[in-house]
């Protein structure tokens, strides 16, 4: 059995709704298209590591502040294909505070019972781990969803520890070389946070 511990380098742009590097246009009824099919890849239920390839700002169905994670998931294994990629959505209130709290600790931003101030563009490029299972849906088919995210125990060797305002960093800890490069620049959008 062949293993990897980092899946492909992830590129760093903000999130877009389609899969080309170009600006989308509309095509006509009788266009030419050129793009290859990409065929859906579907993990079975289990454990995972996964790296932040992106995130959006947005807002729920009930108006509360949302983030939209991209995150790229690849089995212990070695794939034949490209990692899929599985979306997540943590709506920013009290009540969800445990799972955004399971998030930053999976990526080792946070230790137990300490507070941290959430910094979504320090989550680009980091890796965790998490349980997946697989969700039918009679319109939709079959989709990977996240059950949960793995709490680490320690932030590991390299990885940064986010602090609060006015703690005193220890030692001076390295940055990933993911991280170390400009986080994508964020669209400003009337009313957004």
């Amino acid at each position: 059995m062949t293993t990897y511990q980092t899946p492909p380098p992830v590129e760093q742009t903000p999130l877009t709704a389609y899969s080309n590097e170009s600006a989308a246009y509309d095509l006509d009824y009788d266009s030419v298209i050129t793009a290859d099919a990409e065929e859906k890849v579907i993990l079975p239920d289990g454990e995972y590591n996964f790296q932040v390839r992106g995130f959006e700002r947005t807002t729920s169905k009930t108006n509360k502040k949302m983030v939209k994670l991209e995150l790229v998931v690849w089995p212990d294994e070695l794939m034949a294909m490209q990692p899929p990629t599985v979306n997540d959505y943590l709506v920013l209130t009290s009540s969800n505070e445990w799972k955004l709290s399971s998030f930053f600790t999976s990526l080792g931003m946070k230790r137990k019972g300490e507070p941290l101030r959430m910094d979504w563009n320090a989550t680009i490029g980091a890796k965790g781990r998490l349980r997946l299972f697989v969700e039918s849906d009679p319109k939709y088919g079959e989709s990977n969803k996240i059950d949960r995210y793995i709490i680490s125990k320690e932030p590991e060797p390299g990885q940064v520890q986010m602090q609060m305002p006015g703690q005193v960093q220890q030692a001076p800890q390295a940055i990933p070389q993911a991280q170390a490069q400009p986080a994508p620049a964020a669209t400003y959008q009337a009313g957004q946070f």
